[in-house]
């Protein structure tokens, strides 16, 4: 495995899930699907359709990332020639004349047999974001229409038939979109994997996530502010199933240590006299206290009182900020053998970066609040690209409780 897959594998786990809100007629119905990707390939673990979301939720998992696609009757789309000429905005024009770019986002559907423009009013989209947000369900990715549909052209018969939609082909090879009155029956199989028709889009848009494929929309500020949010999240429950594990084996380490040492001790020869005994046990013992003190140092805190300010200042993060490295009492100085670990005690240093500088700043400002925070210092602020700006900075607390 790659190193970029290995990042994208710790990042997004092995779990992946779709959600496809649509309308037939007047009647809002939703799919569901959620596959497993092992050794490269991906497998079946769930998938339904319903007009109700509250069915779906049981089978959501929070901890892996959704793609959700809106292809409403909300989201207009309209097909354009492959000749035309020009910049995405252009065929935006072509296709939708007269159009507030500022009030619309918009998908385009690019592939050698078609090109479709598919958009939608902003207020919409961040509607249905925030109604899914009600539910409980956070989103890491969102697309619109039939646009994901590129990443899966290659492996499909025509003609193809989705949720609401079908697409067939021309005697020429061109590719043509056509809207159904019902849904989709049946089922399709994708080089081995078979799946229900309505489940077509979030299969796709599921393939686009894994690729990473940005697609050509002016949805990247919007992806950008979900993807960091999902990542905050999955980093901070990822950093405390690790920080306690280790903090577990540390500790079983050093009872099987003391265990075996005074194991030792007891099995001597009786003959042995109580001086030599009464040594060696002080010895070992020397020095499993002296690793219990060096391991008290660096974890002294490690309760549920500074749980609970991590998991403050993980609850206060904006979505726009994505951290990359939290550090608990750091080192005051480099570690030295045979020297005492030296902490800074009652303090956090958290680096990450951020693509909105007033959202930072007004979190700044909130932690400063915080009863259990003394001060704030921003160590660094520094450009990072057009679109975001790398940051440190260090909070210093009234106390753990130590």
């Amino acid at each position: 495995m790659k190193l970029k897959e290995r990042l994208q594998h710790i990042i997004d786990g092995n779990t992946y899930q779709g959600l496809e809100v649509f309308t037939i007629g007047d009647a809002v119905h939703w799919s569901f699907l959620k596959l497993k990707r092992s050794k490269g390939e991906l497998t079946l673990l769930h998938e339904s359709t319903s007009t109700s979301l509250d069915t779906l939720l049981p089978e959501v998992d929070k901890k892996n990332p959704l793609v959700l696609v809106i292809n409403t009757s909300k989201v207009l789309k309209k097909q354009i020639a492959k000749e035309a000429q020009g910049t995405p905005e252009q065929w935006m024009g072509q296709a939708f004349p007269n159009l507030d770019m500022d009030s619309f986002h918009f998908e385009i559907m690019e592939s050698p047999s078609i090109r479709l423009v598919s958009i939608c009013k902003t207020s919409e989209v961040n509607g249905m974001l925030e109604n899914l947000k009600g539910h409980g369900i956070l989103s890491a990715k969102v697309c619109l229409g039939v646009s994901p549909l590129k990443n899966s052209l290659p492996y499909l018969d025509f003609p193809i038939q989705g949720s609401n939609f079908m697409i067939g082909k021309h005697s020429t090879g061109s590719l043509h979109l056509e809207n159904t009155d019902a849904l989709g029956q049946g089922k399709m199989d994708i080089h081995g994997l078979t799946l229900s028709v309505p489940n077509l889009l979030p299969f796709s848009a599921i393939l686009g996530h894994i690729a990473q494929d940005r697609g050509i929309s002016n949805l990247a500020s919007t992806n950008l502010t979900l993807a960091s949010g999902f990542k905050n999240r999955r980093f901070f429950h990822l950093g405390l199933q690790v920080g306690l594990g280790t903090i577990l084996v540390i500790l079983l380490l050093n009872f099987v240590l003391f265990s075996h040492y005074r194991s030792k001790t007891q099995d001597m020869d009786s003959s042995s006299s109580i001086e030599i005994q009464t040594e060696m046990l002080k010895e070992v013992r020397d020095r499993v206290n002296k690793k219990e003190t060096k391991l008290n140092t660096m974890l002294g805190s490690s309760h549920s009182k500074t749980s609970y300010y991590l998991d403050r200042v993980a609850q206060s993060l904006p979505n726009s900020i994505l951290l990359d490295e939290l550090v608990y009492q750091p080192l005051s100085k480099p570690v030295q053998e045979g020297k005492p670990i030296e902490v800074t005690k009652h303090s956090l240093v958290l680096s990450g970066e951020t693509s909105d500088k007033e959202a930072f700043t007004q979190w700044t400002d909130t932690l400063e609040k915080m009863e259990w925070i003394a001060h704030v210092d921003i160590l660094g602020y520094e450009y990072a690209s057009s679109s975001s700006d790398t940051f440190s900075l260090k909070i210093e607390l009234h106390g753990t409780g130590q």
